[in-house]
């Protein structure tokens, strides 16, 4: 590797800060607009071994800093970019400094498994750019993340990084890094937009309207006087001796009115249907065996109706968590309405946000069952 000494170790430190604010502020901007996908931001800081000769006689062990942006693709996997610095003092001269700008592919396995956490798995290459050349870096790690809450993670991180030098460098060996340290994954709050089923098959929205508010002073004391002048008028007729008027005799021999219809029976079913944290998508493989039971039951009695209740956990907004449960409703009721060939008008939806939960110790795996989907049928 290739040493710059006109740059000072603070100053090093303050580029690598400077590239991680240039990683936020889109990320600012990504949350700031419907529709987004759930993003994770992981800084990672630890201590640098260099592996190899004629390396490891040159340079000292050092330190090493990593911020990445990553977007959830599907279950733990997600895509990730990074920028990161590597800075390795010298027995003596220059010291080693080096800047990367690297893309790659992050599994976590740490989801509903409470404070334990699970392992962490990750895959990068960039490039590395020290002095004015520049490298191909490759650079793996394994880890495991212990859930602290929702939103962070974090644990130890061991990492492999090496520097692949072309044939004709005079130094043609590749660099290899051993990389110890602490990583942090933080939770990024997103907006979302409500998700609705297509035009030829919606069904129809139970959605609570807002409550209405109480008039003003101004208009309460309008409406009494207009209440007062009422009464008096009232009073008025009333003390007028109306002129009686017999009542034809088909309406006196009118029978009396049927009885209410009764109120409609609802039963709610055992099945339910589960979502990974800040997501909507219904993975309709994972979750055949409850929705094939849902559609048996509506397709065996015509005169059902179908409830479709979406919940979410409590982290998060209760705007942002009222929307998430839509969105998880109508996922559901898409699939139940185009694969069970359910009539649309047989199908309803409600969503209840957060107020619902069925656990609430606070853990990330009673997170994991508040963050669902229930079935109810009516019998009308």
């Amino acid at each position: 590797m290739r040493i710059h000494r006109r740059v000072s170790f603070r100053s090093a430190w303050q580029k690598t800060l400077f590239a991680s604010l240039l990683v936020l502020v889109p990320t600012q901007a990504l949350a700031q607009s419907p529709e987004t996908q759930p993003l994770r931001l992981h800084g990672e800081g630890g201590l640098g071994f260099m592996l190899n000769e004629p390396y490891r006689s040159r340079f000292d062990n050092g330190v090493n800093a990593i911020a990445r942006l990553g977007l959830d693709l599907t279950g733990p996997l997600s895509v990730q970019v990074s920028v990161a610095n590597l800075w390795l003092p010298a027995h003596e001269g220059e010291r080693g400094r080096m800047y990367t700008l690297e893309g790659g592919l992050r599994a976590s396995f740490s989801e509903g498994r409470g404070l334990a956490g699970g392992p962490v798995i990750d895959l990068n290459a960039g490039v590395g750019f020290t002095g004015d050349l520049r490298r191909v870096v490759v650079d793996p790690g394994i880890g495991w993340e212990l859930v602290f809450a929702d939103w962070i993670a974090g644990g130890p991180m061991l990492r492999y990084m090496q520097v692949i030098q072309p044939p004709a460098d005079p130094q043609p060996k590749d660099g290899r890094i051993f990389l110890a340290g602490i990583g942090l994954t933080f939770g990024i709050p997103v907006r979302t937009t409500t998700g609705s089923v297509d035009d030829d098959a919606e069904p129809r929205d139970r959605l609570a309207m807002a409550p209405t508010q109480d008039p003003d002073p101004e208009e309460q004391a309008t409406i009494s006087e207009l209440s007062a002048r009422t009464d008096d008028t009232f009073v008025e007729t009333v003390e007028a001796e109306p002129e009686m008027v017999e009542p034809p005799p088909a309406l006196a021999s009118a029978p009396p009115p049927p009885p209410a219809p009764l109120p409609p029976s609802t039963i709610s079913l055992k099945e339910r249907i589960q979502f990974a944290r800040g997501r909507a998508q219904l993975d309709g493989s994972e979750n055949a065996a409850a929705l094939q039971d849902v559609c048996r039951r509506m397709k065996a009695d015509e005169r059902l109706t179908l409830r479709i209740t979406g919940h979410a956990d409590e982290t998060g907004s209760a705007g942002f968590n009222q929307a998430l449960s839509a969105q998880r409703a109508g996922a559901v009721s898409q699939w139940m309405v185009k694969n069970c060939e359910i009539s649309p008008s047989r199908v309803e939806i409600a969503a209840y946000g957060d107020s619902r939960p069925i656990c609430s110790d606070g853990g990330a795996s009673c997170h994991a069952k508040n963050r669902r989907v229930e079935f109810e049928l009516i019998e009308r």
